[in-house]
């Protein structure tokens, strides 16, 4: 059901809209971190300690945006998604110490994809589900990238969105969607421990099971083996580009985002490729 006509207003909405969101997403991309290492840091002071720890000054998603580096706070001219950064010519407006390139990629992606997902689609739920996925998607990739791992309260909340949407058999059957979910885990799970018995190393994490059980979520069983494939086939493309770059000293390789580009694409070609897997395979 279309929500909403095709043409170059409701697109160019879309666009802001989408900017914008990429905006709110940095915000999540630099702060949700911090403040999950403040909670582990209070649990492990609760544990070990029974004095009072120092205060702290706590991180959250509301305060006002300041400066990473001269912690001045910024004005509301200074957040304008890519407009801000251009005009700044990529500069704090009061240090005039460099911008991170993420803030305009991130808001860039997250108003082009989207932009693109409804013109092909058009404006439905389906369409619009999947900006969602994609916004996530977005946000748990920059985090492995920068942190090397998965928070769980961004991934598992990924995880039941995907299990209540496939309730109306959104993308998948709800069978399907559990049975994703469960197996999704295993897989990277007996691929973590085997890797580990043979090696004495650890080559996943656990938040990596569970993106790959979100995407099952999302999309069922069906999709696990195209993702696991094309997740697999990415990392290895990502690793040899580290390799010709000479950046030997990055051991730990992020593997979120491999699985987290498998599984955005899964729904637009995934379903073509695997069809044409098997049927070669068969004959």
């Amino acid at each position: 059901m279309t929500l909403l006509p095709i043409n170059s207003l409701t697109l160019t909405l879309v666009f802001i809209l989408g900017l914008c969101i990429g905006s709110f997403l940095n915000v999540i991309i630099m702060r949700a971190p911090a403040i999950l290492m403040q909670q582990l840091k209070q649990q492990a002071h609760e544990i070990l300690t029974i004095s009072p720890q120092k205060t702290e000054k706590k991180e959250n998603i509301t305060r006002h945006s300041r400066c990473p580096y001269c912690q001045v706070k910024l004005k509301p001219w200074h957040n304008i998604p890519v407009v801000s950064y251009l005009t700044l010519k990529g500069k704090c407006a009061f240090c005039q110490h460099r911008i991170s390139y993420q803030y305009p990629v991130v808001e860039l992606l997250c108003a082009i994809i989207p932009t693109l997902i409804c013109g092909y689609l058009g404006i439905n739920i389906s369409s619009l589900l999947l900006c969602l996925l994609f916004f996530f998607l977005v946000a748990l990739s920059v985090i492995d990238l920068k942190h090397l791992f998965l928070p769980d309260q961004i991934t598992l909340l990924l995880l039941w969105i995907g299990l209540f949407i496939n309730i109306f058999n959104t993308f998948t059957t709800p069978s399907s969607a559990i049975l994703g979910v469960i197996i999704g885990y295993a897989i990277l799970w007996f691929f973590y421990w085997g890797f580990k018995l043979v090696t004495k190393k650890e080559g996943l994490g656990y938040g990596d099971f569970k993106l790959m059980a979100a995407i099952g979520a999302w999309f069922g069983i069906g999709a696990i083996p195209f993702v696991i494939l094309t997740s697999s086939i990415i990392g290895i493309l990502y690793a040899l580009l580290l390799s010709l770059q000479k950046r030997q000293q990055q051991r730990m390789i992020p593997f979120g985002p491999c699985i987290a580009l498998a599984g955005f694409i899964y729904p637009f070609i995934g379903h073509t490729l695997m069809h044409a897997y098997w049927s070669w395979v068969i004959m």
